[in-house]
């Protein structure tokens, strides 16, 4: 009943911004309501994930993020 945000822990133009837009169209059509990629580069894609993961757990804000950043980050984390 209102517009869904993909989280894209790139800035525009690079890496999964293009695929991320596509994706957001294609779920526009699927779900009748609005889907928008917000870019939010920084912290190698964790500034996109701690959006996500303390936002409201109502499947209104989706993270898109290339799997092997969140792992090598959780790696030098320790």
């Amino acid at each position: 009943d209102r517009a869904v945000t993909i989280h894209l822990g790139y800035p525009p133009g690079g890496l999964g911004d293009s695929a991320s837009r596509k994706m957001a169209q294609r779920l526009s059509e699927i779900w009748k309501v609005p889907v928008v990629v917000a870019n939010k580069p920084g912290a190698a894609g964790l500034l996109a994930a701690s959006i996500v993961a303390n936002a409201p757990a109502d499947g209104y804000n989706l993270l898109y993020i290339i799997p092997e950043t969140l792992s090598v980050t959780k790696a030098l984390r320790r």
